[in-house]
């Protein structure tokens, strides 16, 4: 498990962000696949999990990405178009990447609830 800890530069400090990586039930997992590894965010509907091999470059976007919207969650609960930004944000820049099928998914499930049907659609 890694510890992601992220102070906001206005003076709130937001609490640190545990990312859990999981490997499937009762899979061995060598060092290779370690770090493609399911990811599991509070908020999402679904675990993250690689639909292709994933690039470290990749992993770590994508840590930055849910560790942005895990703050941007906590500064604006309400407003999903502001906290999903990270995760739409890396979509868009690593489309080729094997998360990202996993977190449009999410996004749409996401978009979907929040009652924004015609971005849950693209």
């Amino acid at each position: 498990m890694r510890l992601v800890a992220m102070f906001i530069a206005v003076g709130v400090v937001v609490p640190a962000i545990h990312i859990v990586r999981m490997s499937s039930a009762g899979a061995v997992v060598s060092a290779d696949d370690a770090v493609s590894q399911t990811r599991i965010a509070v908020g999402l509907d679904e675990p993250l999990v690689p639909a292709a091999p994933t690039a470290a470059d990749d992993d770590r976007a994508l840590d930055t990405a849910l560790a942005a919207y895990r703050i941007a969650a906590l500064i604006a609960p309400g407003e999903p178009a502001i906290y999903l930004a990270p995760l739409a944000s890396f979509a868009k820049n690593h489309p080729h990447a094997g998360w990202t099928p996993a977190v449009l998914a999410n996004l749409g499930l996401a978009y979907l609830r929040a009652g924004y049907t015609s971005r849950a659609r693209h």
